[in-house]
């Protein structure tokens, strides 16, 4: 069996001539990009959006579009040969539409990032031939702002064409880029020195060591430096070197553990309850990508984010697959909705009208189109939702505008699910909900999904999984009650270094404002971390504590922007730069916001974005 285009016409006229004169009995599974020719499928007309392609293509005589999250042409005919093979083999069009869009693109190999003394480093050390070189050079040509254009180039492992042509046909690439300084690493670059004798400053080492080993003696300052070199080369070591002195402050995310959170979710409720993931607020500040990205392959049912623009920021990183749900759509946001596939929760009059006026007027819509939503009831939370005693209204309206309209869902929010003490508040509120959805679901002859239970109430209202339920903090470790704590893992841990250490008398102020005066002799650390980071100043003097060594060290005096200061006195071997966890595993961070009086919620999200995000995955 042999699956090839017909676009490559020598190509076409030797497989043709091969099951002629060679084997007959080969069988052929053709695809074009050509809708005037005939194949085994065709693909008539292709549609780019942002991050992704819909190929509109016929099989067998049946139409059907193809959703990939490619848009580069070489994945794109990638993804139609997997297509053609698989219906080949006789696998539903249906199934092969959704593992297609399962896909993920693989991240860019070229990293660009800053570099010391104003340098700009593209980092493309990941394989090295003849093809990727001419392919690296062209990010030269990129506006560089008068930087000088620095060449960083090992040996290059290709000997098919021999040495000597190699390095010629290197050369006259090379030269196409008015490279200002050459670098060259290892035996056979070096060799071939004389082929670059146009650049104007060449540096040659037999090897990384020796680079590095002279690398002080080198200066590098306002440069755009392409590292390009074979695996075996280790360009990394360079890159870490040169790079631009990252932030001590650091957030490790689990990625092993936020999916064992995920899983114990998962065994709580039936096989036949979906799983909604909030994903809102950069995934409680874990970074909404990197988690959608993995649920997304463990088989979540739903994400919900809290605005329109956080889903299309995922939509535009390739999260396909997923439904998202937006909990509060703002006008200006619809087209944009509309576009990404996004559905938004209706909670109001206002907002079901807004809705239903843009879908009446709206240019070019698709025949038949209905947009999914979701209903919100207020059924006692007293914050957003269609009040659950007057749905005369809302259905009112629904039925009006059931054209346009596919109602995905009806859902409320349990106010105080996590506290037995409101244990009837909350059954009132269930029974509230059940008996809106049945009105508007008798009212409409529909079944939309139905779900009011989050994280606590998965652990606490068994009663009320129904058709779906929300998992949010308790996805990154956190449950309202020590029982549900335990079965969870932590995922997130806040780590930053001691600064400096300082030796203070008695009697001497520490801080702005004076706010703290040593009681004794004291030792004190100044940790690069403070309010800017996501430290609040509420965790000053006193009222909270980080782990260093094994140890809790107090925070004295008030948290700074960028620093703040904690007594280590009694902490033996304390040294600058030791690391130290602000939360994770040895202090956790529901220990930490009782110290401050505040829940994980805050802390998690009030986390800033200078805060590197590091994942992590055995």
């Amino acid at each position: 069996t042999l699956v090839y285009g017909l676009d490559y016409v020598a190509l076409h006229a030797e497989v043709l001539a091969f099951k002629k004169n060679i084997n007959p009995n080969i069988v052929l599974f053709t695809y074009t990009f050509d809708a005037q020719m005939e194949a085994t499928l065709v693909v008539k007309n292709t549609v780019q959006g942002d991050g992704f392609s819909v190929l509109e293509c016929v099989f067998d005589g049946q139409v059907f579009s193809l959703e990939i999250p490619f848009v580069d042409k070489f994945s794109i005919e990638n993804a139609v040969v997997c297509c053609v093979y698989l219906l080949s083999k006789d696998y539903p069009i249906d199934l092969v539409k959704d593992r297609l869009l399962r896909l993920t693109p693989i991240q860019m190999r070229v990293e660009q990032r800053s570099g010391i003394n104003h340098c700009t480093l593209i980092n493309d050390a990941y394989s090295f031939d003849i093809s990727s070189l001419k392919m690296s050079l062209d990010l030269l040509k990129h506006p560089s702002k008068n930087k000088k254009k620095t060449l960083i180039l090992s040996d290059i492992l290709e000997n098919s064409k021999g040495n000597q042509r190699l390095y010629a046909e290197m050369a006259t690439l090379v030269r196409t880029q008015n490279i200002d300084r050459l670098i060259g690493i290892g035996r056979e670059i070096s060799h071939y020195a004389s082929y670059f004798q146009f650049i104007n400053q060449v540096e040659l080492f037999d090897s990384t060591d020796d680079f590095l080993t002279a690398i002080n003696t080198l200066t590098f300052a306002n440069e755009l430096i392409l590292l390009k070199g074979a695996r075996i080369f280790e360009f990394e070591r360079i890159v870490g070197y040169l790079s631009d002195k990252l932030h001590d402050t650091v957030l490790e995310i689990n990625l092993d553990a936020l999916l064992y959170n995920f899983n114990v979710y998962k065994q709580k409720v039936d096989k036949k309850v979906k799983i909604m993931v909030m994903v809102k607020a950069s995934s409680y500040g874990n970074g909404s990508f990197e988690v959608a990205n993995l649920l997304q392959h463990h088989h979540a049912d739903y994400l919900a984010v809290a605005y329109a623009d956080e889903g299309v920021k995922l939509r535009q990183l390739g999260i396909l697959a997923l439904p998202i749900m937006v909990l509060n759509p703002e006008r200006g946001s619809i087209r944009n909705m509309i576009d990404q596939r996004l559905e938004p929760t209706l909670y109001s009059t206002r907002t079901l009208n807004l809705f239903a006026q843009f879908l009446q007027t709206m240019p070019n819509k698709p025949k038949d189109f209905r947009l999914p939503i979701h209903i919100e009831i207020d059924s006692g939370m007293r914050r957003l939702g269609f009040e659950w005693d007057n749905t005369k209204e809302l259905i009112h309206l629904l039925k009006k505008n059931n054209h346009l309209f596919e109602i995905k869902s009806v859902f409320s929010h349990l106010a105080a699910s996590s506290e037995p003490k409101h244990k009837d508040f909350t059954n009132l509120q269930i029974d509230r909900f059940e008996q809106c959805y049945t009105q508007i679901c008798d009212a409409l002859n529909t079944k939309p999904l139905k779900h009011i239970c989050n994280t606590a109430g998965i652990s606490h209202c068994p009663e009320a999984h129904f058709d779906m339920v929300r998992v949010g903090i308790g996805l990154y470790g956190v449950e309202s009650s020590a029982e549900h704590q335990s079965e969870l893992m932590n995922v997130s841990t806040l780590k930053t270094v001691v600064s400096q250490l300082k030796h203070i008398k008695k009697g001497e102020s520490i801080g702005y404002s004076r706010s703290a005066i040593a009681p004794r002799d004291l030792c004190i650390a100044t940790l690069a971390i403070g309010y800017a980071d996501g430290i609040s100043r509420a965790f000053g003097s006193g009222r909270a504590s980080f782990s260093i060594n094994g140890r809790l060290a107090k925070t004295i005096g008030s948290i700074c922007m960028d620093m703040c200061m904690v007594d280590v006195s009694h902490i033996a071997d304390v040294r600058e730069g030791n690391e130290v966890e602000i939360f994770g595993n040895q202090k956790s961070i529901v220990d930490l916001s009782a110290e401050a009086q505040t829940i994980p919620y805050e802390i998690l999200t009030n986390i800033s974005q200078r805060v590197k995000r590091i994942y992590i995955k055995e």
